[in-house]
C-alpha cells in the first residue's frame, strides 16, 4: 500500500516540474490507423480515422470497415452520428444498414478526434521505444479520491511543404486512472497510431454511399457510445453514464 502511495506522489511531482516546451500542436486534418487496447478487458480493436476539422467532420472504422461510425457537425441544426453495421432481424441475416442518432441543443455532435487535446500537458524527457527516441508528454487530474494519468508519446518529422518546420507524429497514447487513497488501479488503456498522415482527407471520405440512414431503437441517452465510442477514451467522456445511473436510481 505505502509503495503505491510513494509511486502516486513521484508521479504528482514529475508532472508538476515537467519541462517548459512548447506543447506540439496537431494538424486540423489528418487520417490515421491504430489499435485501442483495454488490458483489463483483454480488448483489442483496430480502427482507422479520418479527421477534418475545418469541416467539422470525423469518421472512425472498426475491424476494417465491420463497424463505420461518422461524426458530422454540418448535419441538421446541431449535427448527426451515423453508424453503418450489419443488421439481423427475422426478415434479413447481416443486412448493412444506416443509422442516425442526431444532436440536441444541450448535445451537439462534434467531429472525434482521435489524437488528444495536449493544451494542458507537459513535456517529461524522452524515451527509446523499440529503437525511436520518443518525446513524452503528461497531464494529471485529480475527482476526489481518483487519480487520472494520461501519457502521450510523439515523434518530430519535417513538414514535406515547409522543411524548416517540424510537426509532431502520435505514437502511443495512454491513461491510468488511480484510486490514491487505496492505492489501486481502477482504469487503464491505450492507444497505438501508426500511418499517420496529416493531408487532407478527400470530402467524400464523409460521405455515405448508396444508403438511407434512419433512426436507431433504445433512449437518446445511450446513443454517444453506441455512435461515438471513441469520444469515451480521448475525452474521458462519461455523460451516459451520468445519465443511466440517475434513471435507474429515480426509477
Amino acid at each position: 500500500m505505502w509503495l503505491k502511495r510513494t509511486v502516486i506522489l513521484f508521479l504528482i511531482i514529475c508532472y508538476a516540474y515537467g519541462e517548459d516546451k512548447d506543447v506540439p500542436q496537431f494538424n486540423p486534418y489528418y487520417s490515421v490507423k491504430g489499435i485501442l487496447y483495454v488490458p483489463y478487458a483483454e480488448m483489442r480493436e483496430p480502427f482507422s480515422a479520418w479527421f477534418d476539422g475545418t469541416i467539422g467532420a470525423s469518421r472512425i472504422d472498426f475491424y476494417g470497415d465491420m463497424a463505420q461510425t461518422y461524426q458530422l457537425s454540418k448535419v441538421g441544426k446541431f449535427g448527426a452520428m451515423m453508424k453503418v453495421v450489419p443488421m439481423t432481424t427475422e426478415e434479413v441475416l447481416n443486412e448493412r444498414n444506416c443509422f442516425q442518432a442526431n444532436g440536441t441543443m444541450k448535445e451537439k455532435v462534434m467531429p472525434q478526434p482521435v489524437l488528444p487535446d495536449l493544451t494542458d500537458f507537459k513535456c517529461l524527457g524522452e524515451e527509446m521505444i523499440d529503437g525511436q527516441k520518443i518525446e513524452k508528454w503528461g497531464n494529471m487530474d485529480t475527482k476526489w479520491e481518483r487519480i487520472n494519468e494520461y501519457t502521450m508519446f510523439i515523434t518530430w518529422k519535417q513538414s514535406p511543404k515547409i522543411p524548416s518546420l517540424k510537426v509532431p507524429i502520435p505514437v502511443r497514447y495512454e491513461m491510468k486512472g488511480f484510486n490514491s487513497l487505496l492505492g489501486s488501479h481502477f482504469d487503464h488503456y491505450y492507444l497505438t497510431y501508426e500511418d499517420y498522415s496529416w493531408e487532407k482527407p478527400p470530402s467524400d471520405i464523409f460521405e455515405i454511399q448508396g444508403m438511407t440512414c434512419h433512426g436507431f431503437p433504445g433512449p437518446g441517452s445511450y446513443h454517444t457510445p453506441l455512435f461515438n465510442p471513441m469520444k469515451e477514451f480521448i475525452h474521458n467522456y462519461q455523460g451516459h453514464i451520468d445519465i443511466a445511473w440517475d434513471e435507474f436510481v429515480n426509477k
